[in-house]
């Protein structure tokens, strides 16, 4: 489960490793997908798909945090980013974010 608080969003990036589905569950955003940078809303309900090698970001509106299920879907064993918080410590390191304020624990 990914949870954005409102108006922030990760920095826009790609997997080379993974296809990823988000199954927006709660709150509202805009998905910004591919090199043009196109954008689009999302809402519960939504179902997106980001294929492998797509740059992408998700900013929560405002008003409301953002949740959604992202489920990573490999072709082959991943091996940049063989875990989720693998994922998550190389996006901090990219972004001089402290990983243990990133993360915490399941409510």
């Amino acid at each position: 489960m990914v949870i954005i608080e409102p108006q922030k969003a990760p920095p826009f990036h790609k997997h080379d490793d993974t296809e990823q589905v988000f199954y927006v569950i709660d709150g509202t955003g805009v998905l910004t997908i591919g090199d043009k940078k196109e954008q689009y809303h999302v809402k519960p309900g939504d179902v997106v798909r980001i294929p492998v090698s797509t740059y992408h970001s998700i900013e929560a509106d405002k008003e409301k945090t953002l949740r959604y299920l992202c489920v990573d879907c490999f072709g082959d064993r991943p091996t940049a980013e063989a875990t989720w918080d693998d994922h998550v410590k190389v996006l901090c390191e990219r972004n001089g974010w402290d990983y243990s304020k990133v993360v915490s624990e399941p409510r």
